[in-house]
């Protein structure tokens, strides 16, 4: 058995990966090819142009969060406050 991806021919984007012997009992599904892959490091999602294959471009990273206004730390630091003194034993 060899390591076969399914190539959808109308996108170009790898969309499954199979064992096959490459025996003519099967066949790709239509709009599919079927191309082996057994020393190639290929991935669904992948696509396939020029006889070569290409990772999927890499989502933007997350904005980073927003910095708290003085105010909000200031809110912050009240609570915190009243928290210790709620838990801070009575003498």
């Amino acid at each position: 058995m060899s390591r076969y991806v399914l190539v959808n021919t109308k996108t170009n984007v790898v969309e499954n990966i199979i064992e096959w012997d490459g025996g003519p009992e099967w066949s790709p599904p239509s709009g599919f090819i079927a191309i082996n892959v057994d020393n190639v490091n290929v991935h669904i999602g992948y696509t396939y142009v020029n006889d070569a294959f290409e990772a999927p471009a890499l989502p933007a990273p997350a904005p980073a969060p927003a910095a708290p206004t003085p105010e909000e730390l200031s809110a912050q630091l009240t609570i915190l406050q009243a928290q210790i003194a709620a838990i801070t034993p009575k003498s």
